[in-house]
């Protein structure tokens, strides 16, 4: 699809163009999906589904499930959690696990997430000041990015969800089909470790 509003959109970031969308601005989020998510989202999607048919129709109920945050505020993107396409991409990272489920095959979200870094190759993004022991600090945050990198899974899905998707214990429980204690102990023990890092 061509982009038809390119030129009223031009110096808007994908975050505002979600905001906007948001705030009833129906041809802001064309401007977005269409021109700016989907190429980008079919291409991360192929890369692990190979059926061509299959992907579109993942990309497709990718879509619908981020339009239907509009409806429901709890599950809306939050730009200070984090960009858009990071967001998204998680999204689909359900879309897909849910694909191999069906099809019978073994592919877990946590094999999915380990599978997800940017385009510079960095898996762990800005660090949340939730998870800092005091003001914002970047030698702090590297510590943290690398220590969050050393987890092992679950650890590392489980800290992730929770401190950048801000997801509770019982929804990351549910995400992930695990026991709430195994949360609870993972969260509790890893961000003890955490913290001792920066205590140094």
């Amino acid at each position: 699809m061509a982009c038809r509003h390119g030129r009223k959109y031009a110096n808007a970031s994908e975050n505002e163009l979600m905001i906007w969308f948001y705030e009833c601005d129906g041809d802001a989020f064309e401007e977005l999906w269409e021109c700016r998510l989907r190429g980008r989202l079919t291409k991360f999607v192929h890369q692990k589904v190979e059926n061509q048919s299959d992907v579109e129709d993942i990309v497709s109920e990718v879509s619908l499930k981020v339009i239907e945050t509009k409806h429901r505020p709890s599950a809306r993107f939050n730009p200070q959690r984090g960009d858009l396409k990071s967001w998204v991409i998680k999204i689909a990272i359900n879309e897909i696990a849910d694909y191999f489920r069906k099809q019978g095959q073994g592919t877990t979200f946590n094999e999915l997430m380990n599978f997800v870094k940017d385009d510079e190759g960095e898996e762990i993004p800005d660090v949340p000041e939730t998870m800092l022991v005091s003001e914002p600090d970047e030698e702090q945050k590297a510590i943290i990015r690398d220590a969050v990198r050393r987890l092992e899974e679950p650890s590392r899905t489980i800290v992730k969800l929770h401190f950048w998707d801000g997801l509770t214990q019982e929804e990351i429980a549910k995400e992930l089909g695990i026991p709430l204690a195994t949360v609870n102990r993972r969260l509790k023990h890893d961000l003890d470790h955490l913290r001792r890092l920066l205590t140094r």
